[in-house]
């Protein structure tokens, strides 16, 4: 299992928990929930970047479950936080 980091700006907030299974990785992130604000989580893998979707809130957290295809470590994940309307990152 390996864990790495999930930032909001320059300030760690929550944690991307993975492991390989077959060819996949499966992924679990987590983080304070901040009601009001759209989370859209961008993991930075070794491959580049790849956009998982929107974090959902579950008893105060911000949770998301996604499988990516097996090769992409990833290292860091990004919030791009937007209120409901507004623009978020391409």
């Amino acid at each position: 299992m390996g864990v790495c980091g999930l930032y909001l700006g320059r300030r760690e907030i929550g944690r991307v928990y993975w492991e390989q299974e077959g060819s996949r990785v499966r992924l679990q992130v987590s983080c304070p929930c901040e009601p009001g604000w759209i989370y859209r989580v961008v993991l930075m893998t070794d491959k580049g970047e790849l956009r998982l979707g929107v974090m959902l809130p579950e008893a105060e957290r911000f949770m998301l479950s996604r499988d990516i295809p097996a090769g992409q470590v990833p290292y860091r994940a990004l919030i791009d936080r937007t209120l409901p309307g507004e623009a978020h990152l391409p």
